[in-house]
């Protein structure tokens, strides 16, 4: 499954979408409004297998409540179909919660969702964490502030 907007009023192109089978949900971001369709994606990635583009929106947030918003949405470009590991660490190196682990997801972009809770289900604290994004042989990293 993929999220596909309408170019040049009549083709399909593949924007990205993240599967959630357990909430019947396909997820992505997209650069402007248009119009989108969620169809089966047959098709394959091409060359080889690379992660880019990583994005916290927003870069600050506040999971305990306050004035900002209480969740980032972390969102990714892949070059072909992989399996996705996600992983918040703090500032000493240490993982604050693996959000996917070898999850299977499409090319295109891809959005996951970080609640500010680690692996215990605690909110974390103060500071900047590191979001890594890891396929096979490939990674890439943001950099993302909790403000409590």
């Amino acid at each position: 499954m993929g999220i596909f907007a309408l170019a040049d009023g009549d083709v399909w192109t593949r924007v990205g979408g993240t599967v959630d089978e357990a909430a019947r949900t396909v997820t992505t971001t997209v650069p402007a409004l248009g119009t989108f369709g969620v169809f089966e994606d047959t098709g394959a990635g091409l060359g080889s297998l690379a992660v880019a583009d990583v994005d916290c929106q927003p870069r600050a947030f506040t999971p305990a409540g306050g004035q900002l918003r209480d969740r980032t949405d972390i969102s990714f470009d892949l070059s072909a179909p992989a399996d996705v590991t996600v992983r918040v660490y703090n500032v000493s190196g240490r993982v604050e919660r693996v959000l996917s682990r070898d999850r299977a997801m499409a090319p295109g972009r891809n959005t996951i969702v970080w609640d500010g809770r680690d692996d215990d289900a605690d909110v974390v604290a103060s500071g900047l964490y590191v979001v890594v994004v890891s396929v096979a042989g490939a990674q890439a990293e943001k950099v993302v502030a909790v403000v409590r």
